[in-house]
């Protein structure tokens, strides 16, 4: 589907609510996020903070000049967006939802699709270079997708992944205290994602489905990233307000699928405990940090790969 049948997608799915969001398909187990315009907004939010993360840069693979890039899971298209302002190439952007703004650069395309069934992109006109940003508990088999997006890399062609964990810590002497709001939350999460065979807290897990998959040269960078204005440094600091912000958020947005859905919850039920959780998200003196990863896989130029 192109950005010209987005009208009658978007009627469509405006109809679909649930727990008062509204979702890409309720009865979707393999997408548990809303895509409501609050989502889109904390999206946005979470590529600035990805930007702050990395000084500014919008990505960490050595890509040199690609000519064809592909940004699957492209959310709100703003990842995108900022690159093709200065890049001289075509992008695609790919995603199940049309949230995308139909205001864009000349050089970008966008399509609906699934990217756990067949890729339908020509083999002819291989990419250069496909990203992937915050799609954890989004895909059921890692290396099967993967071995579809080394088959459409040009050789020498890189893919880069880009993901928070989605598991919290505390700098305190003891850490995070396992009875904590935030310990019991995190843990309720990760069992729901299990239960749908879509496990949320995956950032440490993609480097192994990337050497599966056949990629070469893969490579992690693990950042570490406070939530909260509790660090000294100034720009630590400012990725922590800007951090605490989105979880303020997020709880609610990861939460209510999961819990709801896979674990029986009420909606009043997950209200009142995600309370606690914000609470604690929102205490500076809990010294809270996660890591960020950057996990980049280059395509071999062997004779194999052409």
């Amino acid at each position: 589907m192109t950005i010209q049948d987005m009208g009658e997608a978007t009627q469509l799915q405006s109809q679909q609510r649930f727990n008062g969001r509204r979702y890409q398909q309720i009865d979707d187990r393999s997408y548990i996020f809303p895509n409501d315009e609050q989502e889109q907004e904390r999206l946005d939010m979470l590529h600035h903070i990805y930007r702050l993360v990395l000084d500014g840069r919008l990505h960490v693979a050595p890509i040199g000049n690609p000519q064809r890039v592909l940004d699957i899971g492209t959310g709100t298209g703003l990842w995108a967006l900022d690159f093709a302002e200065y890049a001289s190439c075509a992008f695609l952007r790919v995603d199940m939802s049309p949230i995308q703004p139909q205001m864009v650069a000349p050089n970008c395309s966008f399509m609906i699709d699934d990217l756990e069934q067949e890729w339908a992109y020509p083999s002819s006109r291989r990419f250069d270079y496909i990203h992937q940003r915050s799609m954890s508990g989004s895909i059921g088999d890692w290396s099967k997708m993967y071995k579809q997006a080394l088959a459409h890399l040009e050789p020498g062609g890189w893919l880069e992944v880009q993901e928070f964990e989605v598991w919290f810590y505390s700098q305190l002497p003891g850490g995070l205290s396992p009875d904590s709001a935030i310990a019991t939350w995190q843990k309720l999460i990760d069992d729901g994602s299990v239960a749908l065979s879509r496990r949320l807290n995956y950032a440490s897990r993609f480097k192994a489905h990337l050497e599966e998959a056949g990629f070469v040269d893969v490579r992690t960078q693990v950042i570490k990233t406070p939530i909260g204005t509790w660090p000294k440094d100034a720009k630590l600091r400012q990725i922590g307000l800007y951090l605490q912000a989105q979880m303020n958020e997020a709880v609610e947005a990861v939460t209510l699928g999961y819990l709801t859905r896979a674990l029986g919850w009420s909606e009043a039920e997950v209200q009142i405990m995600l309370k606690n959780v914000r609470k604690e998200f929102n205490d500076r003196h809990r010294h809270l940090y996660t890591f960020c990863w950057f996990i980049t896989g280059r395509k071999g130029t062997g004779p194999g790969d052409l």
